[in-house]
């Protein structure tokens, strides 16, 4: 079938379009970004919408990167679509927020998308390959039924047009269409997981099975709906079998439920008290499900104590930490409440020779009278590198902080405004500049 004709079906049965939508596509310049804009150029009038490019350059691979943002930004204007550009240094991003480059990447493309149009969806080229690749990857880190689905055709804002295409389809589509574009140099190179399943592990399975792609997003789509159908279930059950009580979570579970309802149940729990599932494990679930009555266990901030049939999650850290402190540097400040420590030091600009992880600096000349205090609800800053105001709160999660670790970073306050998340981040209004004569460097000590 023809790639367009594809798409367009795809388009209706996941109803990815709608009359006057606003589309960013994510352009790299690759093939698969390439067929998606010009199929989605080539739909634009039936399904009456407005088309906006957009290209990261990340920042990573140099010369050839130019040479992506280039080409992308012609061949978006080629086609008459408004093209959008952000240089991005990803490497940088990942070191300050203590994650790796590919998460970096990713969040750093998404917020940029966002940024270009309020309520647009956003269209990116994955294909069924791709969705193969993520089940297979899933499958040999260890997943749950939720990791072997693949790719969602569509996830909140995000389409994914071409997600019933393979890529020679994609490639045939442009040969016929005489259309070129980029290839990035690191795809060929078996250094990446990613790479490893799509150049060594699929090819020698597809001696096997030549339809193995196929095969395996055809039942990705399979595991999804039932994924979908069992999730529906287990939220009935959690109405009746979960409640909040004085900051804590209680699960109820009867002997006779079957133990699929009852792991799900615990990770929801999990969850519910964390904000996140992120590194909740299978162990960590079997754990809590082999308490006796009267056992206890503790993993990622969370105990979880049984009473016969009555499990009940608290955090490590109670919720409301208070504390104030009023300070004058240069100081050493421990803090009992968070069991830290802090070292405030005063230092000239020019014996500043370099920038520490972890450590915050300040223009001491713009400080007035210090207070290191808790977190309150409403707390408001503007973040070095953002561009703007955020809550706190926000910010914090946005770093993926643990809940239950957020209530120990204090706040340092001069006359009553947030100065730093110590040591997270430093509020705009208070950096360091060429104009910096004298700095406050904040960092971490030993545990009280």
């Amino acid at each position: 079938m023809d790639l367009e004709k594809i798409v367009l079906k795809t388009v209706d049965k996941y109803n990815m379009l709608s009359p006057g939508d606003t589309i960013v596509i994510g352009l790299s310049g690759g093939a698969d970004s390439v067929a998606l804009l010009t199929v989605l150029c080539a739909l634009k009038q039936r399904y009456n919408i407005t088309l906006h490019a957009a290209h990261i350059n990340h920042m990573i691979r140099g010369n050839e990167a130019e040479r992506d943002a280039k080409y992308a930004k012609s061949i978006a204007e080629a086609n008459g679509v408004e093209f959008h550009l952000l240089k991005c240094n990803v490497p940088a991003m990942a070191e300050e927020l203590g994650i790796s480059e590919e998460m970096a990447g990713r969040k750093a493309r998404y917020d940029f998308f966002n940024s270009i149009s309020t309520n647009a969806k956003i269209a990116v080229a994955h294909h069924k390959g791709d969705s193969a690749e993520t089940t297979l990857i899933n499958m040999m880190r260890g997943s749950s039924l939720n990791g072997l689905k693949g790719i969602s055709p569509v996830n909140g804002n995000i389409v994914r047009p071409l997600i019933e295409c393979d890529r020679c389809q994609i490639e045939k589509y442009l040969l016929e269409k005489n259309i070129s574009f980029v290839t990035d140099s690191t795809n060929a190179e078996n250094i990446y997981t990613r790479n490893i399943v799509r150049n060594v592990i699929i090819p020698a399975m597809e001696k096997i099975n030549p339809n193995l792609i196929s095969t395996i997003y055809e039942n990705s789509r399979i595991l999804a709906d039932d994924e979908d159908f069992i999730s529906s279930v287990c939220a009935e059950y959690e109405n009746k079998c979960i409640s909040t009580n004085d900051n804590c979570i209680v699960l109820n579970l009867e002997n006779n439920m079957h133990i699929s309802l009852k792991r799900r149940l615990v990770m929801r729990s999990c969850e519910i008290l964390s904000g996140s599932r992120q590194g909740i494990s299978s162990d960590n679930i079997e754990s809590v499900l082999s308490l006796p009555t009267g056992g206890k266990t503790f993993f990622h901030g969370i105990y979880t104590e049984r009473s016969y049939d009555r499990f009940i999650f608290s955090q490590s850290v109670k919720n409301a930490i208070e504390f104030s402190y009023n300070i004058t540097s240069p100081c050493t400040l421990s803090i009992p409440e968070t069991n830290k420590t802090y070292l405030f030091e005063i230092i000239q600009m020019t014996d500043l020779s370099a920038y520490e992880n972890g450590v915050i600096y300040l223009d001491a000349d713009k400080l007035g009278t210090l207070t290191v205090r808790s977190r309150k609800n409403g707390d408001i800053f503007s973040p070095i590198g953002l561009g703007g105001r955020k809550k706190v709160k926000d910010f914090l999660i946005d770093l993926k902080i643990p809940r239950h670790l957020r209530a120990t970073l204090p706040i340092l306050e001069t006359d009553g405004k947030t100065a730093a998340i110590l040591c997270q981040r430093a509020d705009d209004a208070y950096k360091v500049t060429t104009k910096t004569t004298k700095i406050l460097k904040i960092s971490e000590g030993p545990t009280c």
